[in-house]
């Protein structure tokens, strides 16, 4: 007799067969294997669940953070804001890239204050941008038109700057400014190159316009000279993400180290004037 376990052998094909035994025990493996298959598909399951509740519970967090942020934020308007509370909101700014203490000698202790501040007439509107510089200079043909003209300014010395968030704002006001007939340099980077930027400098531009991180290696290269800087208007018109010049920390590092290290010196010994727009 043979065993249970063993194949049997049919007398008409001489085939073998398995045992009912056996049968049972391939039942089991394929169940066994079918259940294997089973807890993996669970455990994928829970696994993708627990990835899905993370990312919504980060999405969640993310949420609430910029709502708090929003509620936080406080937005730079100079028709509600007084001339002490712009001073404040700017050098709260510098102070943060401040950290390294790598503004400590220059002049870092003497704060920014609001009588460092050149007010002008409202609304602060794009249409009214040249009649607004035209205010804040009175003598504006003498000193951008005629100097410009007659060559009897310094070389790449401006004496108004232009400071906004990015090329594309720099332009915009750009076209404000048209009606004054007088080449202004563009000090940023959109499809300009600096070989043509300091060309453009080798010569008398009593305006300048541009970003912080290009106008900031234009004066480290030492193509632009803020030695005679009367006035820096800072554009603070927000972009798309409610961002600043100063806000954005991309704009505010090379700001930053720009305004401390070639125009602060100038401002708290009252040579030149910060007008906010």
């Amino acid at each position: 007799m043979p065993k249970e376990s063993e194949y049997t052998a049919d007398s008409d094909s001489d085939a073998y067969v398995l045992s009912d035994n056996d049968v049972n025990d391939q039942k089991k493996v394929e169940g066994d294997e079918v259940a294997e298959k089973k807890e993996e598909s669970r455990k994928r399951d829970r696994v993708d669940d627990a990835k899905q509740k993370k990312k919504e519970k980060f999405a969640e967090m993310k949420k609430r953070r910029k709502e708090r942020n929003e509620q936080n934020r406080i937005t730079f308007n100079t028709t509600t804001m007084s001339p002490m509370e712009q001073a404040a909101y700017f050098w709260s700014y510098i102070l943060v890239e401040n950290g390294n203490k790598q503004f400590d000698e220059n002049g870092i202790e003497f704060p920014f204050e609001e009588k460092y501040i050149l007010s002008c007439s409202q609304p602060h509107e794009d249409a009214a941008f040249l009649p607004r510089v035209k205010e804040l200079i009175p003598e504006w043909k003498s000193e951008i038109v005629q100097k410009q003209k007659t060559g009897s300014a310094k070389k790449g010395s401006p004496s108004v700057l232009i400071l906004c968030i990015s090329a594309i704002r720099c332009t915009e006001l750009l076209k404000e400014l048209a009606d004054l007939r007088v080449f202004i340099p563009k000090l940023f980077g959109k499809h300009i190159k600096v070989d043509e930027q300091k060309k453009a400098l080798n010569r008398v531009t009593p305006i300048a316009i541009g970003v912080p991180n290009r106008t900031l290696r234009l004066v480290e290269d030492g193509v632009l000279d803020l030695s005679n800087l009367s006035m820096l208007i800072v554009d603070m018109k927000e972009n798309e993400k409610t961002m600043n010049v100063l806000s954005l920390k991309e704009t505010r590092d090379a700001f930053a180290k720009l305004y401390m290290k070639f125009i602060h010196n100038g401002v708290i010994h009252d040579t030149t004037k910060v007008v906010f727009w």
